[in-house]
């Protein structure tokens, strides 16, 4: 008798329990979760004759605020975005980065088309044609070298544009990984004074045989000039980004890189440079992001 009342009981409970399927509790259909505070523009470049978004993300309250915000640019908007933007939240809930503004440059159909994608930004993110072996890859040769007129979409377009439409402050800053990371290395130093904050991770600088290095040295008449803008630089890479992974010793470039930035008597230049262990190429990204920001940014006057 003791057992059949325990059995009943059960079966009562599971009875009255709600019906998550198809109960007062269940959406009729599934609403696709959302980021807060964000907005997609779109923008074409007559520099570059592509098409762009805008993928941006506000404070809360950046209408009524009656204040101006730093502005993060980021590259690879496909996986930088989404996480940047949690990122930037959760330490600004806990007052160890300043309230920002992000903006991040897509490709329309990126996200679901990688082909396209990667052509793309190795178009728009490579600085100079790498030759190539063979007739076959002629195509590929072509869709490189654009970085100039991306650097000027940039200027001359992205940034006016987030100033006309947000409350924008002269602070920007720049993240950039991979191919991003080299556009960002020429940027730094072929025009300098476009960001304030740099945030290059894993750059490839090994492209068209090290021509970075070349940059390096056609832009020492610049120095003079240099040594009056202010700037605040994070490099960052995995330990593991070596030959084996990716075909260039990347981190011993970086060091060497690194090395002849730090020789040049510029003294609004502050750079650090972190070593992430047991990070390689494609993970490097979540840990230097957040690094990368809270080096560049000065927590906020409590």
């Amino acid at each position: 008798m003791r057992v059949f009342m325990v059995a009943a009981a059960v079966v009562n409970l599971i009875a009255a329990a709600p019906c998550w399927a198809d109960g007062p509790f269940a959406s009729a259909t599934p609403e696709p979760y959302a980021l807060s505070n964000t907005q997609v523009h779109t923008m074409h470049s007559t520099e570059t004759g592509a098409d762009y978004q805008l993928l941006i993300a506000t404070p809360q309250d950046y209408q009524t605020a009656g204040k101006k915000y730093p502005v993060v640019y980021l590259l690879d908007a496909e996986y930088s975005f989404a996480l940047t933007r949690n990122v930037v939240k959760h330490f600004v809930d806990r007052n160890k980065l300043p309230e920002m503004i992000l903006v991040a440059i897509a490709y329309p159909g990126g996200g679901d088309d990688m082909e396209t994608y990667k052509r793309n930004r190795k178009r728009d993110y490579t600085p100079s044609f790498q030759p190539v072996s063979t007739a076959e890859d002629a195509d590929e040769e072509q869709e490189q070298g654009g970085a100039v007129r991306f650097r000027n979409f940039i200027a001359d377009n992205v940034i006016p544009y987030v100033a006309s439409k947000f409350p924008a402050s002269a602070d920007r800053t720049f993240v950039g990984h991979s191919f991003g990371g080299l556009f960002g290395t020429y940027v730094l130093l072929t025009e300098p004074e476009l960001f304030k904050r740099y945030v290059i991770v894993s750059p490839s600088l090994w492209f068209n045989n090290r021509m970075i290095l070349r940059v390096e040295k056609q832009t020492a008449a610049r120095r003079q000039v240099d040594r009056r803008v202010e700037r605040r630089v994070f490099f960052a890479i995995g330990s593991l980004e070596t030959r084996a992974e990716v075909g260039a010793p990347m981190v011993d470039e970086l060091k060497q890189f690194y090395r002849k930035l730090a020789a040049r008597p510029e003294p609004g230049l502050e750079m650090s440079l972190r070593v992430y262990l047991d990070e390689n190429h494609s993970s490097i990204f979540p840990s230097a992001i957040t690094g990368g920001l809270l080096a560049v940014f000065p927590p906020p006057e409590s």
